[in-house]
Order: C-alpha cells, then structure tokens, then sequence
C-alpha cells in the first residue's frame, strides 16, 4: 500500500537534472557518434550508434525503471497503480522521441548520401553540412515535438508530460 501524500513528483528541473546526468552517461556514445561523422564516415556504424542512443531511455525505463539520471535523482518511473512499466508503456512513453529521432535518421541518412559530407573534417563543418540537409520546417519539427510533450508537464499536479 503506497500513501499517496507521500509521493512527491518529479518537477522541470530535476528532470532537466536527470537529463543532464543521461547526457553525461551517453557521452562516450556521443563522442563516438562524432569521430564516426567526422573520420570514419560509416553509416552502419552511424545507424548502430543511432539505435543505441534512442532504445536508452524505454529499456532502462523499462527494465530498471529509470534512467541513469533518474536514478542519480531519485526518480522512479511507475504507471498508474505505482508499479513498474510494461514494454508497451516504455514505449508508449517514447513516443514524442520516437518522432523527433525519425527525423534525426532522415537528416542523418540524407547527410551521408551528400557527397560534400565526405570532404568534412572539422566540428563546424559538419554542423553546416547538417544545416544544409535539414532545412526549413522540417528542421523545427523536433523542437516543436519537445515544447509539445513538455507543456502538460508544467501544468499537471502528478508533473506528467504528454
């Protein structure tokens, strides 16, 4: 039996916390993402590093029930009756990132079909390259996806986001 008046949901910026811990725990994945974009210029690689970073968040949600960040912050992830999450929850959960990451593999697949793409060597290059390949509303759409998800969060007495 859990006492309701206990629970204390987590809020904005502890979750921006959290966040910031995952990113810290992803960062060996990021950096190889980058040295693969900027030297090795493999698309399987790309794609296993792409599959990785995305399934991070629903299975350790899933099977541990938090992320490394949630964990460092004490946050546990539960459904309704305040017991772990299903697969289908996990996943169901992901779903405003499962939008913003299909976009992520289309600016990515497209990059690595530009041929200009192979000549970059340097950070800032790429970033240009990547702007090129992602113009337009195309390019706001996984920032609009965030704003979206993040609104209700900020209104919602349990702190849910959508």
């Amino acid at each position: 039996i859990i006492d309701q008046q206990k629970i204390r949901y987590a809020g904005f910026w502890v979750r921006v916390g959290a966040s910031f811990v995952d990113f810290f725990a992803l960062a060996p994945l990021i950096a190889l993402n980058y040295y693969n974009l900027l030297s090795l210029k493999n698309l399987v690689v790309e794609v296993i590093i792409l599959l990785l970073s995305f399934l991070y968040k629903p299975f350790m949600e899933y099977y541990y029930g938090a992320t490394l960040g949630k964990m460092a912050l004490n946050i546990k992830v539960v459904n309704y009756d305040y017991e772990k999450i299903s697969v289908e929850q996990a996943l169901a959960r992901y779903i405003p990132w499962i939008i913003s990451n299909a976009f992520s593999i289309i600016t990515t697949l497209t990059l690595f079909n530009t041929p200009e793409f192979h000549e970059v060597r340097e950070f800032m290059e790429l970033g240009y390259a990547m702007n090129e390949v992602s113009r337009g509303i195309y390019n706001q759409i996984p920032t609009m996806v965030f704003i979206i998800a993040v609104i209700p969060l900020l209104f919602s007495t349990k702190k849910q986001a959508l």
